[in-house]
């Protein structure tokens, strides 16, 4: 019988479909092997099935309610939770989500550093004739204050501000534009991570019925600026109940898409 640490290294060299078939066969001979269920747990979440996961979580706990990677998924979800009381709002027919700038957040912690640096060079100058060179000063001012600013700026008006997820369709907010897609006008919904299992990632692609033009969101929980996430997820497949699983190869990004 093949053994949880051969399962791992197949998944480690690409071999999937074989880890996965062993994993069910391990799963089949010992239902309660904590282990192999949270590898299946974990395989589920990398795949974007959050539903599953909870459910396999949650019957660990019932074999073990000490276990503590079991406890330690109770707590993310709980923070979960919590994220919806400032990161959701319900609307008639449906549910927006806002979003955590961190790429503002991070670009305005920069800028201030560049100014702190700047500040530091303009007083070397007074020591050191090369800092005190008008191309030199120029040079650090484009880099570490003016750089940063333009980023902020960049993120400011061009990120994405919310999403409402309602029963006609989907609406994405910037500073500068709000975009509507109704339903209707997509083929397929897609929930894609990376081929490889060493990578992590999730993205949700929207592709519309002419082919033309899609929307790509990253939905994954350690870089997504979405919040609430896994309820956002179950809104989308509420109101689409056909979103499809799978790999980013799926779907080439041709044509005009919105990235988000």
């Amino acid at each position: 019988m093949i053994h949880m640490t051969e399962i791992t290294a197949q998944l480690d060299r690409g071999e999937e479909e074989q880890a996965q078939a062993a994993l069910e066969l391990l799963l089949t001979l010992g239902p309660r092997n904590t282990e192999a269920l949270r590898l299946r747990a974990a395989l589920y979440e990398r795949e974007g099935r959050f539903e599953s996961a909870d459910e396999i979580w949650n019957r660990i706990l019932e074999f073990d309610g000490e276990e503590p990677y079991a406890r330690a998924h109770m707590a993310e979800k709980l923070y979960d939770m919590q994220e919806r009381q400032f990161f959701m709002e319900s609307i008639p027919g449906g549910r927006r989500f806002l979003t955590f700038p961190k790429g503002l957040l991070y670009g305005s912690l920069f800028g201030m550093v560049g100014c702190l640096i700047f500040l530091l060079m303009s007083r070397l100058g007074t020591v050191y004739f090369f800092f005190s060179l008008p191309a030199v000063m120029g040079g650090v001012f484009g880099l570490f204050v003016l750089g940063p600013w333009i980023l902020v700026l960049y993120q400011y008006l061009g990120a994405l501000q919310s999403v409402t997820v309602q029963t006609t369709g989907i609406e994405l907010q910037t500073r500068l534009r709000t975009l509507f897609f109704p339903w209707e006008q997509f083929s397929h919904v897609y929930l894609l991570h990376p081929e490889k299992p060493q990578c992590q990632g999730l993205r949700l692609v929207f592709v519309s019925k002419e082919g033309s033009m899609g929307i790509d969101l990253n939905v994954d929980p350690e870089t997504s600026n979405l919040r609430a996430l896994k309820t956002f997820l179950s809104e989308v497949k509420r109101f689409y109940p056909e979103v499809q699983y799978g790999t980013e190869g799926m779907v080439p990004l041709l044509g005009k898409w919105l990235r988000f």
